[in-house]
């Protein structure tokens, strides 16, 4: 993994149809902290903010927590992501954009 150890999750979409159960992101982020040794960065958008307590809730006490949403500060942490995943939504394609190959869940 190029030496990156951080992992990134955008469990939030404009649209409910699009969105994969956070409790499937929160399983995944446990899975790879406890198998691969990576640390999970949640990212939450403003749309997403009344979903913070429940993400909190859910995901392992080890992650951490981006509400920065201005791009260059986006697209600087993005780029030192090992993974990058998310719903079906805009922040996957600016992963890919900046070199982050970004894997979309549905």
């Amino acid at each position: 993994m190029l030496g990156r150890r951080w992992l990134g999750f955008f469990p939030g979409a404009g649209h409910p149809g699009r969105c994969w159960p956070i409790e499937r992101f929160a399983q995944l982020a446990d899975f790879l902290i406890r198998n691969d040794r990576l640390r999970p960065v949640i990212f939450v958008g403003p749309e997403e903010r009344q979903m913070i307590s429940e993400i909190r809730a859910l995901f392992p006490r080890r992650a951490s927590y981006s509400t920065n949403f201005r791009y260059p500060n986006w697209r600087r942490l993005q780029a030192r992501l090992a993974v990058f995943i998310s719903n079906d939504t805009g922040p996957v394609h600016i992963a890919a954009a900046v070199g982050n190959a970004g894997s979309s869940v549905d």
